[in-house]
């Protein structure tokens, strides 16, 4: 591995996502997105629910949907522990706009103090999330 690129690994309590080596990664922190290149400081980050998105070598990008831990870069590598992640061979367009349709509709049955608005609102999240990983 050069100074231009690092690793880069996801993991979810069911298995690893990915691990490989990019030249950089942008991922969906609490608050916002977050760019990470070769030489990052170590930091240690929320992570939210969106598209992970990793930049290999030659400009290729690659998008994995993640939702909802933590990520560190340590030693300029990168490990996300997520709950829950997805590459693009394992969504299903049609069931995510599905559930998409479904958590729209639950919203909006909902008060904003229900128990249940902010459980409804990370399955709107992360089925937009992953409909965006399709490019869809």
């Amino acid at each position: 591995m050069s100074a231009t690129e690092f690793k880069i690994r996801v993991i979810t309590p069911a298995e690893e996502v990915v691990s490989t080596t990019v030249s950089a990664a942008v991922l969906p922190a609490f608050d916002g997105e977050r760019g990470i290149l070769p030489g990052h400081q170590d930091f240690i980050g929320r992570l939210g629910t969106g598209v992970l998105r990793l930049v290999g070598k030659n400009g290729d990008e690659q998008r994995f949907m993640v939702s909802e831990g933590i990520y560190e870069v340590e030693g300029g590598d990168v490990k996300i522990l997520a709950r829950l992640g997805r590459t693009p061979t394992q969504i299903d367009l049609d069931a995510q706009r599905s559930a998409e349709k479904a958590a729209e509709e639950r919203l909006q049955t909902l008060s904003a103090y229900s128990d249940d608005y902010h459980v409804v609102q990370s399955e709107l999240s992360r089925a937009r999330a992953s409909i965006k990983v399709l490019g869809a």
